[in-house]
């Protein structure tokens, strides 16, 4: 698909600090923010079929190698 980014994680990261850093990489990508604010911004599990919180990990919800996350 071309209107998908991949990114690569630490798993050790907390989704809140994954959220700061994957919205500077997409806006560089694109060439502006894209983006009104870290408050409209969530994660969701595909695999988990619900919202990840922000102080949790990739490893303290189970979300290994060739799990889909999504932002939206």
């Amino acid at each position: 698909n071309p209107d998908q980014l991949l990114f690569g994680i630490n798993q050790g990261c907390t989704f809140a600090d994954l959220r700061v850093e994957h919205m500077k990489q997409i806006a560089e990508l694109e060439g502006h923010d894209l983006f009104a604010g870290l408050d409209n911004i969530v994660f969701g599990s595909v695999e988990l079929e619900g919202l990840i919180q922000d102080h949790e990990t990739f490893r303290e919800v189970g979300i290994k190698n060739g799990s889909r996350v999504v932002m939206v």
